[in-house]
């Protein structure tokens, strides 16, 4: 029953009634002296309330949510992930052989090169020759389906301690702890910040 109840949407009445109790309260309070400031600390535990209950409002309708999502997660996440790494693989198949179709293109274009410079072949049957032996092969056609290739230039860190420092990531929460335990960092200064906390 309880669940029940729990469960049970809290009208838009109900929820403008809270909220315009809680504008009016932040609107209509002035701190001038111990006994305000002691009415303010109440109507911030009431504030708190109010924003536990929103919370479990919310909650209702998130919950159920969250747990449809889990299972759909736990059930497709790792089939699409096999599907990624499935088809990485065909591309990286199909990738070594048209490296290979073009390193034995180059070889030919290089040995045709290398007849001309020693005289064994004519310009003119070279120049058939390089036709026949034609381009790079880019594009890969199936039924329906086409894979292109081209090159992309990716800049890979090969030596990280050569590496200018301008272009190092700060560890933020390592240079917190660091400098709060006492430790004098240059460019890093402690400060004292006041929080307030309602029990």
């Amino acid at each position: 029953m309880d669940k029940e109840k729990s469960m049970i949407m809290a009208s838009d009445r109900e929820i403008e009634e809270k909220i315009t109790g809680l504008r009016l309260a932040v609107e209509q309070s002035e701190v001038r002296n111990d006994e305000e400031a002691g009415l303010v600390v109440e109507k911030i535990k009431i504030v708190k309330t109010i924003g536990k209950f929103f919370r479990g409002e919310l909650e209702k309708y998130t919950k159920p949510a969250r747990e449809i999502m889990r299972t759909a997660q736990d059930r497709f996440l790792p089939l699409e992930k096999e599907c990624l790494e499935a088809e990485e693989k065909l591309k990286a198949k199909v990738n070594a052989f048209l490296e290979a179709k073009e390193a034995k293109r180059l070889q030919a274009e290089a040995e045709v090169a290398r007849k001309i410079e020693t005289g064994e072949m004519k310009e003119g049957t070279a120049l058939k020759k390089l036709e026949k032996i034609g381009e790079e092969v880019k594009t890969i056609s199936g039924d329906g389906a086409k894979l292109s290739r081209r090159a992309v230039k990716v800049a890979v860190i090969v030596s990280p301690e050569l590496v200018p420092k301008e272009y190092w990531m700060i560890d933020e929460i390592k240079v917190k702890k660091v400098a709060l335990a006492g430790v004098d960092i240059p460019g890093v200064e402690v400060r004292t910040e006041y929080q307030t906390a309602i029990r």
